[in-house]
């Protein structure tokens, strides 16, 4: 159980330093989620944290991680093969994740647009 808490913790820090900012992330969860408080009118930071890592477990579990996968392959075309620091990142989110997941293989090319 350890073992999966880490990766997701390992998940929402690869988010929050490649994929999404923090304001914008929480924007995409207040849309969908309610607060607890029925007299608030957005989720609190404490609800914020929580469905995150609801969101990812439910990815998980019940998708075999495809938003993840999804999520990743976008930020690949975002950033492109010149910036190391991303993919190196991405490698290493990539390895942890086929830990558990065999098939989890992102699609990676070189500057010259072939499959590496």
């Amino acid at each position: 159980m350890e073992k999966i808490k880490q990766l997701v913790e390992d998940i929402i820090e690869y988010t929050r330093t490649w994929s999404l900012t923090e304001t914008e992330w929480y924007w995409n969860i207040e849309c969908v989620r309610k607060p607890n408080n029925i007299n608030d009118k957005e989720i609190t930071w404490e609800e914020f944290e929580t469905a995150i890592r609801e969101e990812i477990l439910y990815d998980l579990i019940y998708n075999n991680g495809s938003g993840l996968y999804n999520q990743m392959e976008n930020d690949l075309c975002n950033y492109g093969t010149d910036y190391v620091a991303f993919q190196d990142a991405s490698k290493e989110l990539e390895r942890k994740v086929q830990e558990y997941f065999k098939d989890f293989k992102l699609e990676r090319y070189d500057e010259n647009g072939n499959l590496l």
